[in-house]
């Protein structure tokens, strides 16, 4: 059984914190979703996924915060990674999304265009290749 907990939390300056313990994949990653679309729903101006306390995190889990970071920056509203557990600082690290989602860099709105984070220095070639 994958254990998971979620807690969520508005301070003084209307940050939402998200704390999320545990292991994050294909079972729990849709709750931290969910939890987020309802966060965003609620009319929160910025998300921190608090991930103190995260034990696991697979490719599922790095798809469901790419899902929640593109769903917050189609509302203008930023969201971003703090307190990583170092576990969780290495896979984001391997995978090139560590700075995208702990320094709230924005992603390019997908409106026909590939996203990619902010600054990158080469776009992304996106177009099919056919023959050799």
């Amino acid at each position: 059984m994958n254990d998971l907990t979620i807690t969520t939390s508005t301070g003084s300056t209307g940050s939402t914190r998200v704390r999320i313990a545990g292991e994050i994949d294909i079972a729990t990653a849709p709750h931290i979703t969910d939890t987020v679309h309802d966060t965003l729903a609620a009319g929160a101006r910025e998300v921190l996924l608090d991930m103190a306390d995260v034990t696991f995190l697979d490719s599922t889990g790095i798809g469901a915060q790419l899902h929640t970071k593109h769903a917050a920056v189609d509302q203008d509203v930023t969201l971003r990674l703090v307190d990583p557990n170092p576990r969780v600082v290495r896979v984001l690290q391997l995978t090139g999304l560590l700075d995208v989602l702990q320094d709230g860099a924005a992603l390019h709105a997908s409106s026909g265009s590939s996203a990619q984070p902010v600054g990158s220095a080469e776009p992304v070639d996106t177009a099919k290749r056919s023959g050799p």
